[in-house]
């Protein structure tokens, strides 16, 4: 009997559907980049965030895109495979696409609000210090370890989507300058002329009769003045270099091949 009901649990195991049977992972090294000690650690690691956010977290590794470019592959792969752990598919895919030598990160659903443009490409910057010394297993701890950090510390006051054109990431836009201050500006300069042409006007010499006294007018006395330097405070404070306005609150976003919404950003390996 023992053995009818062992029979019956393997033969129903190995007609399971490949995919079923996988349903579980997170980590789908294609490209043969981890070491099973590194696929153990990183699915551990993905499980706690899991329970910790309720929403999913995949690391994929490829040598070969299908032809198609790294934010296409990893929005289609995270699709495809119905990842997310709600009705939104709120989750995030880390994928190093050594094809097209490139690593990405997109999101979807609720991470959209919290992985704004600006916490993406902070992510990218320590996930590509490692996979371009190929320190591959790493660059993905580093991506789930930030994007808890970034979970920790809430939505960005005032975070927005903003969609992107033909699918690709919309540069920064810069808002157009108020009307008010704009109408001060032409007020100004009406009144600054209007001022200059009266005074012209007023000490304008029509008479040409009339002779300066130069003599009279031109005497010079000078007097001695010495300013003296008795204190000196100097203060310093660090100028950000360029920062990109408006960065801090903004998502980006695009559609997937599905239809589904989806932000992202990338770094190539080049």
């Amino acid at each position: 009997m023992l053995k009818k009901i062992s029979f019956f649990f393997l033969l129903v195991f190995l007609l399971l559907p490949l995919d079923v049977l996988a349903a579980s992972s997170r980590v789908f090294d294609n490209a043969s980049l981890f070491s099973e000690e590194d696929i153990n650690k990183l699915s551990e690691e993905i499980q706690k965030l899991q329970d910790k956010t309720q929403m999913d977290y995949v690391i994929v590794t490829t040598l070969d895109a299908d032809g198609k470019t790294a934010q296409d592959y990893a929005d289609d792969f995270y699709d495809s495979h119905d990842f997310g752990m709600d009705e939104e598919y709120s989750g995030m895919l880390y994928l190093i696409d050594l094809d097209n030598q490139e690593i990405y990160i997109s999101t979807t659903g609720k991470m959209l609000r919290y992985l704004t443009d600006a916490r993406i490409e902070s992510l990218l910057d320590d996930a590509f210090t490692q996979a371009a010394e190929e320190h591959y297993a790493d660059s993905a701890f580093f991506v789930l370890k930030g994007v808890e950090d970034y979970i920790t510390l809430g939505i960005p006051e005032g975070q927005y989507n903003a969609p992107s054109e033909n699918g690709t990431h919309a540069p920064y836009q810069e808002f157009p300058i108020p009307l008010a201050p704009l109408i001060g500006v032409i007020g100004g300069l009406i009144a600054s002329l209007t001022t200059f042409f009266s005074i012209k006007n007023k000490y304008n010499l029509t008479n040409e009769t009339y002779h300066y006294p130069l003599h009279e007018k031109s005497s010079l006395h000078l007097t001695h003045s010495e300013d003296r330097l008795i204190h000196q405070t100097l203060t310093h404070r660090k100028i950000p270099k360029n920062p990109p306005p408006f960065s801090n609150n903004r998502t980006t976003t695009h559609p997937s091949s599905s239809g589904r919404t989806h932000g992202g950003g990338g770094r190539s390996l080049r």
